[in-house]
């Protein structure tokens, strides 16, 4: 018997479920197999843990670090093994803290909980797997992204906690201005065309994309979304999440859902050529297409596109428009006060036709309430790209590059950031962080 297929069976033997060949034949095999032997010590040791996953002091532990995570509003929990034993961490306003020390003898009761939530296999633990789960504590209730990969120390578990419902009603809930929301509403009028919305992973870039789907949602236009996983359901909007194990990937979803006369889609993850081509056609066959990427900017989401497309002239043809975003977090309202900017954000601010400079600016000193930042919550801020026509030439031509996009960007990171910072919601040293800004 190979390798192979001993390593297939090691589950079902270590459960007892083989005919009493087969695991005569897996023992046999074992027996010579070092290396297989050491797998079925591991399974069956594994299956040991995964019994006791359910023992009152797992469940325990993992509910109280996902009631921390839910209470302080944490956007993701990272689980991680060291040499020393177990590191748990909150992301909080996009910053990660330290909340918990566990013991080494911790780690595998704790990953097999939640490969047990999740629905996951905790018997391959040498591969990484994505899943979901809903959590409930006595405050609230969410459901969760859950990512386990293979490390040096034993496999870490991502808890990403994904928003229960949408902020609001459309995009004048995402923290969008005023002038960028008319300019990103024009697009979504388009009657076809491929819209982007861009931000590396993390910046808010799915509520956004949800904000215009919500926009868009009404009784005389049909949306549909291709997602993976759906993160929120969203009223009148037929969602369709995929699965690869039943030949349910991206191209087959947008082919099956272009014979289902949309006027609308929504695609959550642009990431290769046969996914770009499926959205180009239907962004030129009488579609809007709301196209989400990871991208650094909304100039470089071209670029990304062309290079993972291949297809300028498709791409030429199909965009109208990229919209691009990070959060940046907000001046905590409860230790708020103002104070005399210093010349380097004088000049900042002087260089980017502010005129005439405030006397004051607004920061946090810290306090309980925001755990000593100053910061407490989140707000976007956006730029808008809108194709030209100088602009699809030169994708179609392929002389296109971010340089070229910069340059006719309709608003900017740092240009949406500055008034929410003269209105206090903001600190300038917070937009120039995320933003890239030198000078501070």
């Amino acid at each position: 018997m190979e390798c192979r297929l001993v390593e297939n069976l090691l589950i079902s033997h270590a459960r007892g479920q083989l005919a009493q060949e087969e695991a005569a034949a897996v023992d046999r095999h074992v027996t010579v197999c070092a290396a297989c032997r050491r797998r079925l010590e591991r399974t069956v040791e594994l299956l040991h843990v995964l019994q006791h996953s359910s023992e009152p002091d797992t469940v325990k532990l993992l509910d109280e670090v996902l009631g921390l995570a839910l209470d302080a509003g944490a956007s993701d929990v990272h689980i991680d093994p060291d040499a020393e034993g177990v590191r748990v961490r909150l992301r909080v306003d996009g910053v990660l803290h330290e909340v918990k020390r566990l013991p080494r003898a911790a780690h595998v009761p704790l990953i097999s909980r939640i490969h047990l939530m999740s629905d996951t296999d905790a018997l391959r633990p040498d591969v990484p797997q994505v899943s979901r789960m809903q959590v409930r504590t006595t405050h609230a209730e969410a459901y969760c992204r859950v990512a386990v990969c293979p490390t040096y120390w034993g496999p870490r578990a991502t808890i990403r906690i994904l928003p229960p419902g949408l902020p609001g009603s459309g995009l004048g809930h995402v923290g969008m201005s005023e002038h960028i929301r008319e300019q990103v509403l024009s697009l979504l009028h388009r009657p076809n065309g491929l819209l982007l919305i861009a931000g590396p992973a993390g910046s808010g870039r799915n509520t956004t994309a949800y904000a215009c789907i919500e926009e868009l949602a009404s009784d005389g236009i049909a949306v549909f979304t291709v997602e993976d996983p759906i993160a929120a359901v969203l009223p009148g909007v037929t969602q369709v999440p995929l699965d690869p194990r039943a030949g349910l990937d991206y191209p087959a979803a947008i082919r099956a859902l272009l014979c289902s006369d949309p006027d609308v889609l929504y695609i959550d993850d642009i990431a290769d050529t046969v996914t770009a081509a499926s959205t180009f056609n239907a962004a030129v066959t009488g579609h809007l297409v709301v196209g989400s990427m990871y991208a650094a900017d909304a100039p470089g989401a071209v670029a990304r596109l062309q290079q993972i497309s291949g297809d300028h002239y498709s791409l030429a043809e199909a965009f109208i428009g990229a919209v691009s975003q990070r959060l940046v977090r907000k001046t905590c309202g409860s230790c708020a006060e103002t104070y005399a900017p210093s010349p380097r954000e004088a000049d900042l601010l002087a260089h980017h036709g502010v005129d005439p400079l405030p006397e004051t600016l607004t920061q946090g000193r810290g306090c309980e309430c925001c755990r000593g930042t100053g910061y407490f919550g989140r707000t976007a801020i956006h730029e808008v790209l809108v194709a030209d026509p100088a602009l699809s030439e030169a994708i179609a031509a392929g002389t296109y590059a971010p340089r070229l996009g910069a340059q006719t960007m309709q608003a900017r990171l740092l240009d949406d950031g500055i008034p929410k910072v003269l209105a206090g919601l903001t600190t300038l040293r917070e937009v120039a962080r995320v933003t890239g800004t030198p000078g501070l």
